[in-house]
């Protein structure tokens, strides 16, 4: 028997052409909401794609069912105590909606649904033909795709990423009409703009890949960036030399064409005195072109260049490539030249002119706060004197490049032109502070590699968050203009690496001190900021929720030390007498709780053991007395896991106090001895960590 031929369908939008950075993730969304389109719609069929150009988004569905299925469809009404009066006649709100669902009211159903019981009406719909669907699914799929930003033009109530110019919308061959935006739907598009843009009639859906290949348009990323690396390993196996292709650099390029051409070109080699750095900007970052290195790791004066056509006038092509970079060399080193004639600590002063934040002042007065931070840190952590100054030298210098003529035209060196320049002027410790101090720019990113480039790393981003919050600058939701998330994880993981013993708290104290008001206003925010991120830095770990709420009252501690703690949490976490332990002392603070709400708990919870008459009483205190020396030394040393490891002899004395006494006696004296017994107990476990916090199960008052 012969097999039906495949009934596939197509939706293209052709553009203006779209921003290379917007295209991945546009074409991760279009296809998630087609499939739940026709997954909603009820149409079966074995796969969608989506391709994209510049000036193009296109989804094929393979072997599309020629109908939906039929289905139910549920409509939801009020709930009951809405739908019936008191003596279970139907109200005005059951009545309405029958109506408007088009049913005698009696025909209302009670059904229960995610929101409760409901009476709902059940619609039986018939399957449509796809082709009909498909007219109302095509567009309503075009309106839901959303950009980092869109445009408006012609009709008010349309936005897309780029001024749409045409739709093709095929099911089995046939037109698919539907008209948005004052377009019409069609079987035509247009073809490469360098080859005039001529149109080109599309058949049938399959084949519009292969026709539109033979017009020097990839319509497939996929295909256009094994294209690319194809021709640049041809030119690099040709030349001995081998071009620098990042991931991030070559989607860029691949978004940036429709049919990729890889040309070599050259510059004059004198301009290889200039900072490598400089050179890989201008090429990658500026020109979109490829770097070309000698199998020594060393740069060249070759590039390779892909234009977006057929292969035709490559001379004149690789003219014009080399004629825009020779420009763009020579204006890079006029600035060099020129800036090396200001040193780096005379360029400072010009920072005044630099805004930071019109709240919070200039760049100058930004970095004569991180100048301070920076001190204070060093004092802080008893760093080497050697060390101290060179990272006071550092954070003076920290921003100066930013008032240089090579960042003004070259802002992506920021940093990096104060690692160059600074090595020209400064010791090179002091040098790769500047470029480090930017440092991690991304959550995974490098740390600082040396201490002076850390400490001024903190400084600095503890001042942007403290200075930000102070003046209610403070991320909401998604939004994180100045990317203070980024500061905090940054602060984090530095700290962490480092070990350096120095809490968030007081990290936060000394940056709020050097604000010119001396305001604590935005403190607390910050500190539960720190939290947030601390949850997050922690959860992607492998720790629980839980254990890093317990070990976030810890405030005093440096981040490394609450990563120790969690660690030793989370290896007694099974033991059976550590959910006892647990329990109990939860039971203990809801009892110290209660009495503080009723006015009740004695304001010294020191006690001695011949004040006390009960005996079970006296058991749980010289409990308590007998551990502590011990585990307060491991306390003090960082010696979490075997500080824990001595809690569990006191389970038994805590069992036998709470089935042994009444804490809240009427007597006044028994009840304040026993609370300050129970304090005592609280104020041992506090010092590791908060353990009502654990999710342990158990009674938990007493």
């Amino acid at each position: 028997m012969k097999t039906p031929p495949a009934k596939n369908a197509l939706l293209e939008i052709g553009t203006e052409e779209i921003p290379a950075r917007f295209m991945p993730p546009t074409l991760v969304q279009i296809t998630t909401s087609a499939e739940k389109a026709f997954a909603d719609a009820g149409i079966a069929h074995e796969g969608i794609q989506a391709w994209g150009t510049p000036r193009r988004i296109t989804i094929f569905i393979k072997n599309v069912s020629p109908k939906s299925t039929d289905r139910s469809d549920v409509k939801e009404g009020p709930p009951p105590k809405v739908a019936r009066d008191a003596a279970g006649n139907w109200t005005p709100a059951a009545q309405g909606f029958a109506k408007k669902e088009g049913v005698a009211v009696d025909k209302l159903t009670l059904t229960q649904t995610p929101k409760g019981e409901r009476y709902c009406v059940t619609h039986q719909v018939k399957g449509q033909k796809t082709e009909a669907v498909l007219k109302e699914l095509f567009p309503a799929l075009i309106r839901s795709l959303t950009f980092p930003k869109s445009m408006i033009w012609e009709s008010v109530d349309f936005r897309f990423a780029r001024p749409v110019r045409w739709f093709v919308s095929l099911y089995n061959g046939n037109v698919v009409r539907f008209k948005l935006n004052g377009l019409v739907a069609d079987r035509t598009t247009v073809g490469l703009l360098s080859l005039g843009g001529q149109k080109i009639s599309i058949p049938k859906p399959e084949k519009y890949k292969q026709l539109l290949q033979s017009r020097c348009i990839l319509v497939d990323p996929e295909d256009r960036r094994q294209n690319i690396r194809t021709q640049i390993d041809a030119i690099s196996k040709r030349i001995k030399a081998q071009a620098i292709v990042s991931d991030e650099h070559l989607d860029e390029v691949v978004h940036l064409t429709e049919y990729p051409s890889s040309i070599l070109g050259h510059f004059p080699e004198a301009y290889l005195q200039l900072p490598k750095e400089v050179l890989v900007t201008v090429l990658k970052k500026h020109q979109k072109f490829f770097p070309i290195e000698s199998g020594k790791g060393q740069l060249t004066n070759s590039f390779i260049g892909v234009r977006n056509g057929p292969s035709d006038s490559q001379d004149d092509v690789r003219d014009g490539y080399e004629r825009v970079i020779n420009a763009r060399f020579s204006d890079a080193q006029f600035f060099f030249e020129k800036d090396l004639e200001t040193r780096l600590d005379v360029q400072v002063e010009k920072l005044a002119g630099v805004g930071f934040h019109a709240k919070l002042g200039s760049m100058l007065d930004k970095t004569h706060r991180v100048v301070k931070l920076t001190a204070t840190l060093a004092e802080a952590l008893g760093l080497d004197g050697n060390v101290t100054k060179n990272a006071a030298r550092a954070a003076l210098l920290a921003k100066a490049d930013l008032v240089t003529q090579m960042v003004g035209e070259l802002p992506e060196l920021q940093g990096v032109a104060g690692r160059f320049y600074g090595e020209r002027q400064e010791s090179a410790e002091v040098a790769h502070a500047i470029e480090q101090h930017y440092w991690p720019i991304t959550s995974e990113s490098k740390l600082p590699e040396s201490v002076e480039a850390a400490l001024v790393a903190v400084a600095d981003k503890i001042d942007t968050l403290a200075a930000n919050f102070s003046v209610g600058l403070i991320p909401s939701g998604s939004a994180d203009p100045y990317g203070l998330r980024r500061a905090a994880v940054g602060v984090i993981r530095i700290l962490s690496d480092r070990r350096w013993n120095i809490s968030i708290s007081q990290l936060i104290d000394a940056a709020f001190s050097h604000l010119a008001s001396g305001e604590a206003k935005g403190k607390k925010e910050l500190s539960d900021f720190f939290n947030q991120r601390f949850s997050g830095w922690f959860g992607s770990q492998g720790f629980r929720a839980d254990e890093i709420d317990a070990v976030l009252t810890s405030n005093g501690v440096s981040v490394s030390q609450l990563g120790d703690k969690l660690r030793a949490l989370k290896s007694v976490r099974g033991m059976p007498e550590f959910a006892s332990i647990a329990i109990a002392i939860k039971r203990a603070r809801n009892v110290i709780t209660q009495a503080k709400e009723k006015g009740l708990l004695p304001e010294n919870p020191s006690i001695d053991l011949s004040e006390i008459k009960g005996d079970v009483e006296k058991t749980l205190l010289d409990a308590v007395s007998s551990i502590r020396p011990a585990f307060a030394s491991d306390v003090e040393s960082g010696q979490y896991l075997g500080a824990i490891m001595r809690l569990p002899n006191l389970a038994e004395p805590i069992d036998a106090f709470f089935a042994g006494v009444m804490v809240m006696d009427p007597d006044e004296e028994l009840r304040s001895q026993r609370l300050r017994v129970l304090m005592q107990v609280k104020q041992l476990f506090d010092a590791l960590a908060d353990f009502s916090k654990l999710q342990v199960s158990g009674p938990t008052a007493g």
